[in-house]
């Protein structure tokens, strides 16, 4: 273990001990704190090249970037937690090549966004400015990870109809997401029941509602996709499997040796989006490799 892990873990079990209330208004801070890592090479490269347009956001500027034929069908890119809109970039790119208008933002706390704090309500507010900007445009969302959440969230409060979704992975119970954070950080269970609290207050709903899942029944779209690693070591692969299990219109594509994050760069995986996109690709829930490519073709 860290010594800052170490030193937070024991700060927090003290804490909960003592100060449960306290300890659960801190976790809470803690877990909302935009954390901004270091871009990977790919990243800096995307954000050399592209220039960001902002979008007025409560009080703040969200950058934008948009790149593609302005008049072709529109592919929103949405990025997970701790990341930014160059992580969506070699999919991005591909669509362009594909002909596509692609919109990617920097979700509240991430990438260039200002923000100094953020959660999944301050993001969905952040999707509904900009689709407040599209107007009566039609699009399909391509999302990443926690981006997932985000999109399914947003879809279900603004009431806008997306055509296609693709979730390259999603978490799916948002206390699941908690659980593991407080195993992370140490909190008592009295001072997590609070903090659980706490969030159901942010969300405006009690947080055994807040699940992927739900949001989607409330959502309006034309099919989902979703697209994971069996052996995915941060969003565990059942979770797939479940949304699947309670959603309509919705399939699942298991893949294998693409890890959580190298999935967005692997060219297997862009094609699959592609060929979903293009309606092209097989209506199957399973048994998808990394050979996706050579089977295309034949």
């Amino acid at each position: 273990m860290r010594i800052a892990q170490f030193f937070l873990r024991t700060y927090f079990r003290l804490l909960s001990a003592v100060a449960p209330d306290l300890a659960a208004k801190k976790a809470a801070l803690l877990f909302q704190r935009a954390q901004k890592r270091k871009l990977r090479a790919p990243e800096r490269v995307f954000y050399a090249e592209h220039s960001a347009q902002f979008l007025s956001y409560r009080g703040a500027e969200l950058p934008i970037f948009e790149w593609g034929n302005p008049n072709a069908p529109l592919i929103l890119l949405v990025h997970g937690w701790n990341s930014n809109a160059g992580s969506m970039s070699g999919i991005g790119n591909r669509l362009v090549a594909e002909g596509y208008r692609v919109i990617a933002m920097d979700l509240p706390g991430h990438g260039l966004s200002e923000a100094r704090h953020t959660n999944l309500l301050e993001m969905q507010r952040a999707m509904q400015a900009l689709f407040d900007t599209l107007g009566d445009t039609p699009f399909s969302i391509v999302s990443h990870s926690f981006g997932s959440a985000v999109s399914s969230f947003a879809l279900a409060e603004s009431g806008v109809k997306a055509d296609k979704l693709i979730f390259l992975t999603s978490p799916n119970r948002m206390e699941a997401v908690f659980e593991d954070y407080q195993q992370l950080i140490g909190l008592g269970k009295k001072a997590f029941t609070k903090l659980l609290n706490i969030v159901g207050h942010i969300l405006r709903r009690p947080i055994q509602e807040a699940t992927v899942t739900n949001f989607l029944k409330h959502a309006e779209y034309t099919s989902l996709l979703l697209i994971h690693d069996r052996s995915d070591k941060v969003i565990p692969f059942d979770y797939a499997v479940d949304i699947y299990a309670n959603t309509e219109r919705t399939r699942y594509l298991p893949i294998e040796q693409t890890g959580h994050y190298r999935m967005l760069w692997v060219e297997d995986v862009i094609d699959m989006v592609a060929d979903e996109l293009a309606g092209n690709l097989a209506p199957r829930y399973g048994n998808a490799s990394l050979d996706y490519r050579n089977k295309r073709q034949h």
